[in-house]
């Protein structure tokens, strides 16, 4: 962050989605395709290995953090068992709406929870998704922390973001952003760096996406092991 940034608060991010929501999928929708469509396919490939593990009778639990709208709630494999949350309420509506006309039966809840501050159970998941995310949270190292914590050791968060550059003019009009970045309800200069390194989580996938490369996949097993123990 530099000293021009605008702090994220979770009133900012909420206030931010409410005046999105309306147009969110028809405007924001078909920039972020390419990620997502990156991310679900990296999900239903682990679930795949996972009834080949365990069969077809026990679903792979997948929690997506920050499901906004649900753009990507038909496209799991209906061997998945999706949990989806996010902060803003406008945009868990269109969620429902998504799930309730299109039938989506994988879909077994859409809760209102802050990512940095999650209930569930430690590893409760096998698998942990962060689309988008990181750059909108008001602190991406507790999320970090918290998809560590429910995914089970063994089981992949995969997360993907636009992350700044590392110099030239595209970092410069980042770095301009960031003063309205609560405005926008993101920081365009948010680092990778931020990502990287946590104790228990090994990255184990990097792909630039697109044709401009602007957005990242990446994928990260949880550690079998705590680091701290």
């Amino acid at each position: 962050m530099t000293g021009n940034s605008q702090a994220l608060d979770e009133n900012a991010v909420r206030r931010a989605y409410a005046r999105w929501a309306r147009f969110y999928d028809a405007v924001v929708g078909p920039v972020t395709d390419v990620g997502r469509a990156a991310a679900v396919a990296a999900v239903n490939a682990l679930a795949r290995k996972h009834v080949d593990t365990h069969g077809g009778d026990e679903p792979m639990s997948v929690l997506e953090v920050g499901v906004g709208s649900g753009l990507s709630l038909p496209g799991y494999a209906r061997t998945t068992r999706i949990t989806g949350i996010d902060l803003s309420t406008d945009m868990l509506d269109l969620a429902r709406c998504r799930v309730s006309e299109r039938a989506l039966g994988h879909v077994a809840a859409l809760e209102e929870m802050d990512a940095g501050a999650l209930t569930f159970d430690t590893g409760r998941f096998d698998c942990a998704v962060a689309m988008y995310v990181m750059s909108v949270a008001p602190n991406p190292e507790a999320v970090l922390d918290e998809l560590a914590r429910i995914t089970r050791p063994g089981g992949e968060v995969v997360i993907v973001n636009h992350f700044a550059k590392a110099d030239g003019w595209v970092l410069w009009f980042e770095r301009k952003l960031e003063r309205v970045a609560a405005l926008i309800g993101w920081h365009p200069a948010f680092g990778r760096e931020r990502v990287l390194n946590h104790p228990d989580l090994e990255l184990v996938m990097e792909k630039p996406l697109g044709l401009l490369r602007i957005f990242t996949l990446m994928r990260f097993r949880r550690r079998t092991t705590d680091a701290t123990s």
